[in-house]
């Protein structure tokens, strides 16, 4: 055993609330790389609850990302994709990601 606490597991998952995931999913996009990570997710974020950054690769501006977080017992429905979809424009993102 090399001691190593795990970042998170099912149990925490399951018993975190919406705002708790939505926590954890900014912590793991900083621990992947992400820069300028910050939490937006509140009543009417217009489908944004995690915005970060990525450098580009291959040069240029940095690639924005939009996160969706839901905490749910089943699948996201079209309308969340939607809801994702529409909140690019509003937040100048790149690449759109539902997290469930």
């Amino acid at each position: 055993m090399t001691g190593i606490i795990p970042f998170y597991k099912q149990s925490v998952v399951e018993a975190s609330t919406w705002q708790g995931f939505e926590r954890l999913v900014a912590r793991l996009l900083v621990l992947q790389g992400f820069e300028h990570t910050w939490l937006v997710g509140q009543s009417g974020d217009g489908g944004a609850d995690v915005i970060a950054t990525r450098p580009n690769k291959s040069g240029g501006d940095d690639i924005r990302w939009l996160v969706q977080v839901k905490k749910l017992n089943k699948p996201v429905g079209e309308s969340v994709v939607n809801e994702t979809i529409d909140a690019l424009m509003k937040y100048s993102a790149h690449t759109p990601l539902i997290v469930s």
